[in-house]
């Protein structure tokens, strides 16, 4: 801008001002940047001109008003005449076409065959110079991305994508969706469009695709074939053969064939070399990750001596993309001698005592490894009455109880697991019979302390480590003894049936302690216990209380000395909290503890009994203590309580707040209204009988 002289005398322009971005001399003008206005001098001499510059933003919408702003200059000559001019600049707006750009990406580029669930990550930028709002964002094969119900897609964060979108700024959202195809087919692609206005209503769109391929995957198969029975009598049987075909692959597989290197086509409905054979009406595809069965028939022969018969099936299979895969199993029958048997028999040894005596029971569904002389083991499982048998080979057995089966817990007592047996053909030979016994007993409990002596142990109530519990036997003995934990816990273990007493040794509770509960209701310490075979008993729990005390007074300081005198009024049912840092020694914790709130009696004391050593804060309610005004002791008292001391210094003293010249002292006015307080809870107590008059003389008070 330029300020020109046009007088005949020098001028000193006083001022320079816009009328939208303020005063243009002031340095400091923060509405205006590269201001070299008042860089300037003042003074203007005859003819001269004075020219200065300033940037300043200009904001609007195309449609919008023109920008207008004027400035105004204000110069005086030296007689202290004045003189003003201003002058106006205008800025139009034009329209500016938006922009914008959509990148979208996928999680993989190529998928194994059939496809999977892929990630695409859809990123949109406003490339323009103002800010534009996204109406629609579609993907031609997932349909809707804003909306929240399409099914197409899942974890979708699309729908609550903002759709108001800054200039020059980027919002982003993801979903995943299945992608299907087989490897040979077209890739798979999707694009997304994102369409959006700015306020003038211009519209823009972008798109953007993404591409997956799919790759081959070889197909898997596998076969399992078993016997129905793993020996046979000599001179043989018939055995029952299962097959089971798992497609262990992605995509479905045709089953080609099924043939047994002993008994031929399995798939052949006319094989006379089996019988009641399922495997020739097998389905001819297996869907990917299901399994098929069949089953068929067939004549085992052989001798005791002869190598074992074997033989082994074969699948094979193909897939969409003709790749084939093959695969084998077998099943192994060997022949045993005739009428040669070993048995034996499993039971609970409830005494201990290594033989099964009446009323102790057989133990059922345990395993017994039975090892012959040919060196083949077989599994057999104990009946209902805890007896298993076996046909085996003549000579060596051995019989060994897997004890995996056995219960938990439980221990050999006859001392003769394994044990082997010579058989005999033609007969049955019996091992010795093999027992167990039920794990021994268990006394356990917790030593705690009981904050606000109900004898129950709350969730906040603590531990207490480090007291010794001994186990006393029926004779008197000590047997064993523990310290406890610092769960508080004390446990027995390895323990005989019996009668027991549990015994708090009362010299190892610590200083400022008392024992206050047993589990048998008499506090004495000690508590009776009779344990049965392999039981495990709990909850014989103790408990402590604190032998310390905290307490004293509560009063009208008339005097404001902080000292209890005979003579001042005492402030009954003011609420005190004494709160106990608990076992860490910190306040402000999770395990601090609050005794009470205690309330004040008629002489205004309080006492909080039963309470752990340890630092304690006492505080008074002041909305409790009633018409006061202030303190004239601290409102709060941190106390360190040794064990089993009794500290009577939690005074707290009040002077009384002023009254109105009621002629009434504020003690006797205290007393008033104490007993229409009083007056009001006998109308709530006696209010049905709606005919009693109460009456309170105050003449009497001396009121």
């Amino acid at each position: 801008m330029d300020v020109a002289n046009t007088s005949v005398e020098t001028l000193t322009l006083t001022s320079l001002t816009d009328d939208v971005f303020g005063d243009l001399l002031d340095a400091g003008n923060t509405a205006v940047t590269g201001n070299s206005c008042p860089l300037q001098s003042t003074s203007i001499g005859v003819g001269a001109t004075l020219s200065c510059s300033f940037d300043a933003v200009v904001s609007g919408n195309f449609g919008d008003p023109d920008h207008v702003n004027t400035v105004t200059a204000t110069a005086d000559d030296d007689e202290g005449n004045t003189a003003t001019e201003d002058d106006d600049a205008t800025v139009t707006f034009g329209d500016a076409v938006p922009t914008i750009t959509l990148d979208k990406t996928a999680s993989v580029g190529t998928l194994p065959e059939p496809g999977g669930t892929v990630t695409f990550t859809v990123t949109v930028t406003n490339t323009a110079a103002e800010q534009l709002t996204i109406t629609a964002l579609s993907d031609d094969v997932f349909g809707d991305l804003l909306d929240a119900g399409n099914t197409a897609v899942s974890s979708s964060t699309c729908p609550s994508l903002a759709t108001s979108v800054a200039a020059g700024s980027a919002v982003a959202c993801s979903f995943d969706a299945t992608v299907s195809g087989n490897f040979g087919d077209p890739d798979h692609v999707d694009t997304v469009t994102v369409t959006a206005t700015d306020d003038e209503a211009n519209s823009v769109q972008a798109q953007d695709s993404a591409v997956v391929s799919f790759t081959d995957v070889l197909p898997a198969i596998s076969v399992t074939k078993t016997a129905s029975t793993a020996t046979v009598t000599e001179p043989g049987d018939t055995v029952t053969f299962t097959v089971e075909i798992t497609n262990a692959g992605t995509e479905t597989l045709t089953l080609d064939s099924l043939t047994d290197d002993v008994f031929g086509d399995l798939r052949d409905a006319g094989n006379a070399a089996v019988s009641l054979n399922t495997c020739a009406s097998l389905a001819a595809t297996i869907s990917a990750g299901a399994t098929v069965s069949c089953a068929f028939d067939g004549d085992v022969d052989g001798r005791f001596g002869d190598p074992d018969h074997e033989n082994t099936v074969t699948v094979t299979a193909t897939d969409d993309d003709a790749n084939s895969v093959v695969d084998t199993d077998d099943a192994v029958v060997s022949f045993t001698p005739a009428n040669s048997t070993v048995s034996g028999h499993v039971f609970v040894d409830l005494d201990h005592d290594g033989t099964q005596d009446s009323g102790e029971p057989d133990l059922e569904d345990v395993d017994v490894r039975i090892t012959d002389s040919g060196g083949t083991t077989t599994t057999v499982t104990t009946d209902d009455d805890g007896d298993w048998i076996l046909a085996v080979l003549p000579g060596s057995t051995t019989a060994d109880v897997d004890e995996t089966t056995v219960p938990i817990g439980y221990v050999l007592t006859t001392g003769n697991d394994p044990q082997t047996v010579t058989t005999v053909a033609g007969s049955d030979v019996a091992t010795e019979p093999v027992g167990y016994g039920p794990p021994n007993a268990s006394i356990a409990g917790t030593i705690w302390i009981d904050l606000d002596g109900d004898d129950v142990h709350d969730d906040d109530e603590p531990e207490l480590a480090g007291v010794t519990v001994d186990l006393v036997d029926d004779s008197g003995a000590t047997v064993a003894d523990d310290t406890t934990s610092t769960a508080g816990t004390h446990l027995f273990t390895d323990l005989d049936a019996g009668d027991y007493t549990v015994r708090v040794d009362l010299d190892t509770l610590p200083d400022g302690y008392a024992l206050s509960f047993d589990t048998d209701g008499v506090t004495d310490g000690e508590t009776d216990v009779e344990v049965d075979v392999g039981e495990a008993v709990t909850r014989i729990d103790f408990a402590v209380v604190g032998t310390g005390m905290i307490g004293d007074t509560v009063w009208v300081d008339s005097d404001e000395d902080a000292i209890v005198d005979d003579d001042e009024d005492r402030i009954a049912d003011a609420v005190v909290s004494v709160i106990w840092s608990g076992p860490d020694g910190v306040h402000g914790t999770a395990d601090d503890h609050e005794f009470g709130p205690v309330f004040t009696d008629d002489d205004g004391t309080y006492e909080v009994e039963a309470l752990p050593p340890g630092d304690y804060t006492v505080t008074i309610d002041m909305e409790s203590v009633g018409a006061v005004s202030t303190a004239t002791t601290p409102t709060r008292v941190e106390l360190d309580l040794k064990a089993g001391e009794v500290d009577l210094t939690g005074d707290f003293g009040f002077t009384m707040a002023s009254l109105p010249a009621t002629g009434i002292a504020a003690g006797e006015l205290m007393l008033a209204s104490a007993l229409f307080t009083l007056f009001g809870l006998m109308l709530v107590v006696d209010g049905r009988r709606r005919d009693r008059r109460f009456t309170i003389d105050l003449s009497r008070l001396g009121l």
